[in-house]
Parts: structure tokens; C-alpha cells; sequence
């Protein structure tokens, strides 16, 4: 199953990035198989402001209202489009194959300072289906 959903897709990514200094560009799904065993794994891609040479990324990931939440750490991509930045990938998984209602922010500590991108104070958030990705 190497189909591959997106789930959002920011189109004012360079005004978040200005006002916040990191900004989650888009964000899919797809099943991910290795050794007989298949994840839904979500990933995707995030700008983060060249504010200081070590930056650490991660996505804050609550599959149950926040009761308990998880820290996924991103990985270094590339420089950015304009030079000013960076492009990390960031991804977590699933964790029992379930309904969810997910929701995540994303932070970058670098220079001292934690920036997040929490979708303007309302965090990003979508459902998850007991199987999203279907072949038809």
C-alpha cells in the first residue's frame, strides 16, 4: 500500500513562518511496511528559522485529549527555500490500529527559545479512521 493521503496542507505557510519563525508546511499519511508488519505512519515537512545552528525539532502528539501525550523528534532535511531557514521532516506513528481524534503542535528549541507552530493557539487536529487509506 504505498498510497499516500494529505492531511493538511498549509497555504499561508510563509505568513506563519514570518510571524512564528517555524511553520509546518504540509502533512500526510501512508502505510509503511517492513518485515511483514505495516504502520500508518504521518509525516511531513516544517520550516524553522536559522536563529542559531543547533536546532531541536519535535511534534507534541496526544492520541486522548491530552491525558498523555508523546514528543516525536524531527530530522535535519535540507536548507531552506530563502536561505533564512531550515526544512526538518517530522513523523510519528499510530499507535493501535483504531479510530483517533490526533492532535499535535510543533516546537523547535534553538538560541535559548522554544518557537511552536500550534496552529495560532488551536493546535492542529484531525480524526483518524480505523482504516484511512483504502485502494479504491
Amino acid at each position: 500500500m504505498a498510497r499516500s493521503i494529505t492531511i493538511i496542507q498549509n497555504e499561508d505557510l510563509q505568513d506563519r513562518f514570518l510571524r512564528n519563525r517555524i511553520s509546518l508546511d504540509n502533512l500526510s499519511m501512508r502505510y509503511e511496511c517492513a518485515y511483514g508488519k505495516c504502520v500508518l505512519a504521518i509525516t511531513g515537512r516544517v520550516h524553522v528559522a536559522n536563529l542559531a545552528y543547533e536546532k531541536y525539532v519535535f511534534t507534541r502528539v496526544t492520541f486522548d485529549n491530552w491525558a498523555t501525550y508523546q514528543d516525536y523528534q524531527g530530522a535535519w532535511l535540507h536548507t531552506g527555500w530563502d536561505g533564512k531557514g531550515d526544512i526538518f521532516t517530522i513523523g510519528f506513528v499510530r499507535p493501535k490500529k483504531q479510530e483517533y481524534d490526533v492532535e499535535f503542535a510543533i516546537c523547535c528549541v534553538q538560541a535559548g527559545m522554544e518557537l511552536w507552530d500550534n496552529n495560532y493557539g488551536r493546535n492542529y487536529k484531525f480524526h483518524l479512521e480505523e482504516e484511512p487509506i483504502s485502494d479504491k
